[in-house]
C-alpha cells in the first residue's frame, strides 16, 4: 500500500502528464483578460490543493506554495 507522500506525487505527476497531453499540440494566443482569469482559476486550484492537504494532514510541497513557486 503506498504511503501519503507516495500517492500524493503520483496525483502530481497524474496532473503533470494530464497538463501536458492537453495542451502538447496546441498554440495558445491569450489576451490580457483571459490570462487574468487563468491566473484567477490557477490560484483558486492551488488554494484548493493545499486545503485538501492539510485536512489530510499533509504539508503542501514547495511548488504549491505559491502561484508563482517553480
Amino acid at each position: 500500500m503506498p504511503t501519503d507522500a507516495d500517492a500524493r506525487q503520483i496525483l502530481i505527476d497524474a496532473r503533470k502528464t494530464f497538463l501536458n497531453d492537453l495542451f502538447s499540440d496546441c498554440e495558445l494566443k491569450l489576451k490580457t483578460t483571459t490570462m487574468l482569469g487563468v491566473l484567477g482559476w490557477m490560484t483558486k486550484d492551488i488554494a484548493s490543493i493545499k486545503s485538501n492537504m492539510s485536512s489530510m494532514g499533509g504539508r503542501p510541497s514547495s511548488t504549491t506554495s505559491s502561484p508563482t513557486a517553480r
